[in-house]
């Protein structure tokens, strides 16, 4: 197979959803060979089946299919979402893993951080990711509350979980829930053993909450 490269993409973001087939996804993981892009792959919880040649292989020609990826040569040229993808995963330095705690049911989902590049990781149907890459004028305190205010539009009642871990080894562990009076209900896990302490807070406090929950990582980190 063609080898693919993975140059630092322009921050072209936008606000719009890309959807990835799990092949696709599969193929992206597949070309780093960085431990942060070991993390990217443990933090999907993707099982090692979808890692065969066949699978990569069709995750490759769907994407030049569908003009994410193009060939010159004996080489894929990885473009737009694809090419932000395969960066993110392969440098990436924080993962955060969320749990969105409706009132019927729980939906996972991943953000991950990347010098100069944040996205949010949502499975769908079919083996299909959500992705959604954060806008390059925006913090990631700004993407994490775009996210949660997404959640509370179609469940107000529902609360969010997040397990953020750093290429370093640092954890930090959070619950955010929307309080009737309008204030945020925040609460960080420090032991497991022991109720967490809740804080009420404005949003302008939570905005805080969040920017210490996850970091924004520099482009010469």
């Amino acid at each position: 197979m063609t080898q693919a490269t993975t140059p630092q993409p322009a921050a072209d973001a936008s606000n719009t959803l890309v959807q990835f087939g799990i092949a696709e996804v599969s193929y992206l993981l597949s070309l780093g060979k960085s431990e942060g892009s070991a993390r990217s792959r443990e933090a999907l919880k993707i099982n090692d089946q979808y890692f065969s040649t066949a699978m990569v292989g069709a995750g490759a020609s769907s994407l030049l299919a569908r003009g994410f990826a193009s060939v010159t040569g004996d080489d894929i040229d990885l473009t737009g979402p694809s090419q932000m993808l395969a960066y993110a995963f392969g440098t990436a330095q924080r993962w955060t893993e969320m749990a969105l705690l409706g009132t019927e049911e729980v939906e996972a989902a991943l953000y991950l951080q990347a010098p100069g590049i944040s996205v949010f990781l949502q499975p769908a149907a079919l083996g299909v990711w959500a992705a959604l890459f954060k806008l390059p004028e925006a913090s990631d305190a700004d993407m994490l509350k775009l996210i949660i205010d997404t959640k509370l539009s179609s469940d107000a009642k529902s609360a969010l979980y997040f397990g953020s871990t750093a290429l370093t080894g640092e954890e930090r562990k959070l619950f955010v829930r929307h309080d009737e009076s309008d204030a945020w209900s925040t609460a960080w896990v420090t032991d497991p053993n022991a109720a967490p302490n809740v804080t009420l807070t404005s949003t302008a406090g939570l905005m805080a909450t969040l920017a210490e929950l996850s970091p924004a990582i520099r482009i010469d980190a």
